[in-house]
């Protein structure tokens, strides 16, 4: 079994520059799907300094573009994309890419 064949399910990326309105977060390119998998959580976290809520888990394959502040859609349901972390082998190669998503809850710690 390869790694592909635990990438399961479709992942829609939204990319973003980041820049905040009154709308959200805008948008800075061309939305695509990814194939990844997908674990279903609910945990209250600090994620780079604020407190959040942790919707999802997404494995993603190595070498997909995604960044903080992204948004993605599974399952129709939107989330933002709060931190990635990038799991590598023994030498250095990356293996996968773990992404947590969900929301802020506003509050800084």
């Amino acid at each position: 079994m390869s790694i592909q064949d635990f990438f399961n399910q479709d992942v829609l990326i939204e990319p973003s520059d980041g820049t905040e309105s009154i709308y959200g977060t805008e948008g800075a390119g061309t939305e695509f799907t990814v194939r990844g998998r997908i674990e279903r959580t609910q945990k209250l976290m600090v994620v780079n300094g604020l407190q959040s809520v942790i919707a999802a888990r997404i494995f993603l394959p190595p070498g997909t573009n995604i960044k903080r502040e992204n948004q993605v859609t599974i399952d129709g349901e939107k989330m933002l994309v709060l931190d990635i972390g990038k799991v590598t082998h023994g030498d250095g190669s990356e293996h996968h890419i773990e992404v947590l998503c969900g929301a802020r809850t506003g509050a800084s710690v």
